[in-house]
């Protein structure tokens, strides 16, 4: 009997959460959506909104000029360089947004403010999507043109590599900024789940990179992405899971967090039966940002 208030207070919690969150969580939702089927239906002229201010980026950056190729593109004549589609940074952008907004949304106040934190995490993942991948392909240019290719450094193998490495890199900074930018003055109201004080967990790691890991490599090996069906899924699960295992290993353990262990007793404590319940961090969401 004694178990029941508990259960009865933890789903009291999660409907509160489900009506001040719902409606905003309904919303990205939608927008990643429209976005993966946008981008799944797309030709190069229905990505202008990408393809163009990337290439112009780019031309900026490395001085090689681009024209626009109907159907096609941008694409340098000089160099033999194609900005196609598939490297436009649209699935990219739809990952940053993901992580940006669902890991704060519900840590913000008003649902005013949760309004704003979606379109500033439109506008931002957008911004950095452009940036990022105009290094990617910068580096790419440049990485091409080294004497270090044989049977196994290979070109695509060092670009894989160098655009997982960047990827990765930007998200976990995209997160890391964020999570400042989400407190107070900017944003009243902030919810603080009480894991951020104790300098425990390695939440500017952990969550970023297992977005990362679920979204590159979980969905197409579920076959839930058109990449399921791409020759090297392999070889690419296996480059994404070693440079996230070579970012989150070290964090895991200079917090003193056991691999594959529970964690320290104050993020997480048995309740009565042996049930694992969140302690009560003063009002904050039921779940983890």
């Amino acid at each position: 009997m004694a178990e029941i208030p508990q259960m009865t207070g933890g789903g009291r919690r999660v409907r509160e959460f489900l009506l001040e969150n719902g409606l905003l969580y309904g919303a990205g939702l939608a927008v990643l959506i429209c976005l993966k089927i946008h981008f799944s239906r797309a030709g190069a002229d229905d990505l202008q909104w990408m393809l163009l201010p990337l290439a112009r980026l780019v031309q900026w950056t490395t001085g090689i000029p681009f024209q626009r190729e109907l159907h096609g593109g941008f694409i340098s004549l000089s160099r033999g360089i194609v900005i196609a589609p598939s490297c436009s940074g649209v699935n990219f952008l739809i990952l940053t947004f993901a992580v940006l907004f669902f890991s704060f949304v519900h840590r913000i106040g008003p649902l005013r403010s949760k309004a704003l934190w979606l379109v500033l995490s439109g506008v931002f993942a957008f911004c950095l999507s452009l940036a990022v991948n105009t290094l990617r392909i910068a580096c790419s240019v440049s990485l091409f043109e080294w004497d270090i290719y044989g049977d196994v450094v290979t070109p695509g193998r060092v670009h894989r590599l160098a655009g997982t490495v960047l990827y990765l890199a930007a998200l976990l900074a995209a997160f890391r900024t964020a999570r400042f930018l989400v407190r107070p003055p900017l944003f009243p109201g902030w919810k603080d789940s009480g894991r951020d004080a104790s300098g425990k967990a390695p939440a500017g790691v952990l969550s970023p990179v297992l977005w990362y890991l679920g979204v590159t490599v979980g969905i197409p090996l579920l076959g839930l992405s058109g990449a399921g069906r791409a020759e090297g899924l392999g070889e690419h699960a296996a480059t994404v899971a070693a440079v996230c295992a070579a970012v989150l290993l070290p964090a895991l353990f200079r917090r003193g967090i056991p691999a594959g262990g529970r964690g320290d007793k104050e993020f997480m404590t048995s309740g009565p039966g042996g049930d694992s319940i969140r302690p009560d961090t003063g009002g904050g969401s039921p779940f983890p940002p």
